[in-house]
């Protein structure tokens, strides 16, 4: 049935990384996301994952990123997000 089925934060994280962007900001709380649904998010984009930090470069739309994160002292995790550039351009 139901139980088990992983939620996917993509979708999230990656709106949630373009509003930091466009704001201003460079780190924001993400409450709903465990530093281990992270790991899974960054798997398939260049991670770099050790014990309370995960890195990983994605491509939102049509620009490059780095997303940062680490863990939030009472619940889910800080992101960063850093904006390269269009992604074809690099």
């Amino acid at each position: 049935m139901f139980w088990g089925k992983k939620t996917d934060h993509s979708a999230s994280i990656e709106k949630i990384a373009l509003s930091l962007i466009e704001t201003g900001q460079e780190t924001g709380v993400l409450p709903f996301l465990s530093l281990k649904e992270a790991a899974e998010y960054a798997n398939d984009k260049s991670p770099l994952i050790s014990p309370g930090f995960v890195q990983c470069h994605a491509t939102i739309g049509t620009g490059f990123y780095n997303l940062e994160f680490k863990p939030h002292p009472e619940k889910g995790v800080y992101m960063s997000a850093y904006y390269y550039g269009e992604a074809n351009d690099l």
